[in-house]
């Protein structure tokens, strides 16, 4: 599909529901990227004593 072609997809901004996805979205961010992160101080933990 060639960008510009194709119905817009332009949320309703004033809709209240937009509010609460766009938090939900930004939590789970969030939560992913601390999970990410214990991950990595595992494995760099295992790593260095194994």
């Amino acid at each position: 599909m060639v960008a510009g072609t194709g119905p817009q997809r332009c949320p309703d901004l004033d809709d209240p529901c937009i509010g609460v996805v766009v938090g939900d979205n930004l939590e789970f961010i969030h939560r992913m990227a601390e999970v990410a992160l214990l991950r990595d101080l595992w494995r760099a933990r295992s790593g260095a004593a194994g």
